[in-house]
């Protein structure tokens, strides 16, 4: 295991990074509690189990700050290069606090992007330790200057998304957002702690009662929309994130939530967002 130091625009950012090589067939350790890093696999294979979980980390993978010791079995020969991630490093560099990941593993690319893949690419062909630490160099400080606060841009998003129409897409929302479904599974499920088909029927379900609460005779086809089979449907999923059925709805009087809905009501045109939080 080798160590580097990173560029000194990083130093504030990033606290070292290693070059593990290795050529046995198989390799077991137990890792120490540590805070949050970043770890390239660029030979070989590994798993890590943490929290009673068997995790598969192949590519770019990063490492919450970890609260209990890490196990980790990998296959040789092997290589990687690990990120020691400074506490400015995370949110400088990923846009949220490291609380978030505490005891958690994820891939790289959920974070950064496809930019991600990119760096590892390079680094699968790098001829030598330093020019892997160029490239990694290069890449922290892409992800540093060119972070354009990733979960403001997600939000407004996913704000559109669930404005456009009454039936929104899953589909409609990885192509906006130019990411894989499984990032926007990850993402929605990070701000917005549902999946993006829950996030979806419940953003149909609040349009539709800010609808009614705002014309109570408007009909359910009118405040419904396009997004449910039939009146059943509706019924059933508005029970299930309103607490009431349609009717018992019209009939809440409710004048605190009637007059929260109308200020969160500007030019009759419902902030989705808004009714979320």
């Amino acid at each position: 295991m080798r160590f580097y130091e990173p560029a000194p625009d990083l130093r504030g950012l990033i606290s070292k990074y290693y070059v593990l090589d290795f050529d046995v067939p198989r390799l077991s350790d137990i890792i120490q509690t540590e805070a949050t890093n970043i770890r390239f696999a660029l030979g070989g294979s590994y798993r890590m189990a943490l929290a009673g979980a068997d995790i598969a980390c192949s590519g770019a993978t990063m490492f919450g700050p970890r609260t209990q010791p890490l196990s980790m079995t990998a296959t040789g020969p092997g290589r990687a290069l690990g990120v020691g991630v400074l506490p400015m490093g995370m949110q400088a560099i990923a846009g949220f606090s490291a609380r978030e990941l505490t005891d958690k593993i994820i891939p790289l690319e959920d974070v950064l992007g496809a930019a991600a893949v990119d760096a590892q690419d390079r680094m699968l062909h790098a001829p030598d330790d330093q020019t892997l630490i160029r490239i990694a160099d290069a890449f922290f400080r892409a992800a540093w200057r060119q972070r354009p606060d990733r979960a403001a841009l997600f939000q407004q998003a996913v704000a559109a998304w669930l404005k456009d129409c009454d039936d929104p897409q899953i589909d409609d929302l990885v192509s906006t957002c130019d990411l894989s479904a499984r990032q926007v599974e990850r993402l929605t499920a990070r701000y917005f702690g549902m999946s993006p088909k829950l996030l979806a029927r419940q953003g149909r379900v609040l349009r539709a009662a800010a609808k009614l609460r705002l014309a109570p005779d408007l009909s359910w086809t009118d405040a419904a929309g396009a997004g449910f089979f039939d009146q059943s449907h509706f019924i059933r999923d508005f029970r299930a994130f309103v607490g009431m059925t349609p009717t018992e709805f019209r009939q809440n009087k409710a004048p605190a939530t009637s007059a929260g809905l109308r200020a969160r009501t500007r030019e009759r045109l419902i902030s989705p967002l808004s009714l979320l939080s």
